[in-house]
């Protein structure tokens, strides 16, 4: 035996909402009770805002279930008359043409509902996140130290890449004196033969 439940307040819809409140008279309320109950027991709610969200998606899921049994009803309206089509599937095309425009609309309002079914779903998982995400500002956080495991010959080589001009002698930026020399060769000979 289902144990009955206590109407939690419903800040998205209405508050207080019953399974009377939900079921239309021609519905027995006793089904969305049990359709209440099956989301709760699946969902087990902690605190009264995921009850509600949880109370909206058996509301959500009532009205798509109404919207089958409302198109089921046209269908077995338009059938209920005679028909001169031998075959169920043109039957239940000529009832389709005869009501087009209100299983139009009823498309559009179920194609609603699951947008709003999806959304609720989406909202009470965020919210079950939030609340079992760990809190990060409450750990310590340390510097880490980065050792170098470069060998030494690799950091020679690299120095040596970085600075390419400590490879050259001392002796490599010196001037050389034989450009003059083989310059002016004639000069140092007239030089010779003037002081002889």
């Amino acid at each position: 035996m289902k144990p009955q439940l206590v109407p939690i307040r419903n800040p998205v819809t209405s508050p207080n909402l019953t399974a009377r409140d939900v079921a239309c008279k021609a519905e027995n309320p006793t089904h969305y009770q049990d359709l209440l109950n099956d989301f709760l027991q699946s969902w087990a709610p902690r605190n009264p805002f995921e009850a509600s969200l949880v109370h909206r998606l058996a509301q959500i899921q009532f009205r798509l279930n109404r919207c089958a049994k409302i198109e089921t009803g046209l269908f077995n309206q338009e059938l209920a008359h005679p028909s001169q089509n031998p075959s169920p599937n043109a039957a239940t095309a000529t009832a389709f043409n005869a009501q087009e425009s209100t299983f139009n609309t009823l498309s559009r309002i179920e194609a609603n509902l699951w947008r709003d079914l999806d959304r609720t779903q989406k909202q009470l998982l965020a919210v079950r996140r939030k609340d079992f995400s760990p809190q990060i500002s409450h750990y310590e956080t340390k510097p880490i130290r980065v050792e170098n495991k470069q060998p030494p010959n690799a950091a020679k080589a690299s120095s040596a890449r970085s600075h390419p001009e400590s490879d050259r002698s001392p002796m490599s930026c010196a001037p050389s004196n034989r450009t003059a020399e083989h310059e002016f060769p004639s000069r140092s000979r007239e030089t010779l033969h003037t002081r002889s």
